[in-house]
């Protein structure tokens, strides 16, 4: 049994944006690990580091 043609497509479509995002975030992390994981926490936290006061930073 095989996956319909829109299954398939959806599938090579999120594949690619999957490794699109994956290679954005290996070029940030080697690029400054501390800035990234930095962002990785406020993203996981929801705080938008703009709104980070310099003493809390």
């Amino acid at each position: 049994m095989t996956k319909p043609i829109e299954e398939l497509i959806s599938d090579s479509v999120s594949i690619n944006l999957i490794n699109t995002y994956f290679q954005t975030l290996q070029t940030l992390q080697k690029e400054n690990k501390k800035w990234f994981v930095q962002a990785l926490i406020c993203l996981e936290l929801g705080i938008k580091p703009n709104s980070i006061k310099g003493y809390e930073h």
